[in-house]
This record gives C-alpha cells, sequence and structure tokens, in this order.
C-alpha cells in the first residue's frame, strides 16, 4: 500500500482533509488473518494505522479518502461495501 500526501481541501462546510491510498487488490486494506466475505472481514491493522497517521484523532476536520487499485480490479460491487464499512 502506497499513502500519497495529504491535502486540504475548501468545501462549503469549510476544510477537510484528504488522502490518497493506492492498492494492488482490495484485500490489502483487510486483515489477512480473516477468511470472511469483505461484508464482514476485519479491516487491516496496517490499513488502520496507515491512516490514522495522517488524520490525528483529536481532529474535528471532515476526512475524505481516495483509494485506488488498478482497473483490472476495479469492483463496482466490492467499491460500495468498503463505503459502507468506513
Amino acid at each position: 500500500m502506497k499513502a500519497a500526501n495529504k491535502k486540504n481541501l475548501e468545501t462549503p462546510s469549510g476544510v477537510f482533509s484528504s488522502a490518497d491510498f493506492w492498492l494492488d487488490q482490495y484485500p490489502e486494506m483487510f486483515s489477512d488473518f480473516d477468511p470472511a466475505p469483505f461484508e464482514r472481514r476485519m479491516i487491516s491493522q496496517d490499513f488502520i494505522e496507515a491512516v490514522t497517521r495522517r488524520f490525528p484523532e483529536d481532529s474535528e476536520e471532515e476526512i475524505c479518502l481516495r483509494i485506488s487499485v488498478p482497473k483490472s480490479k476495479c469492483s463496482a460491487k466490492t467499491e460500495s461495501v468498503i463505503v459502507k464499512r468506513l
């Protein structure tokens, strides 16, 4: 997993922070030890730590995560599950 620079973006309600993450495939953001489907699989501790390094817990800013995978690995169904989970 690679993470790009954090950016601050203007919104009608104020400022929110944004960070981009590039994954080789969706399972990189889920636990390797959990065989459950994405709907129930635990989020990877590595992924959680990568996100929290970019967004301090005490921040009141809204955040935006952009997660990119190669086009050949994209799945609208999986992406909708991930959006609900995060």
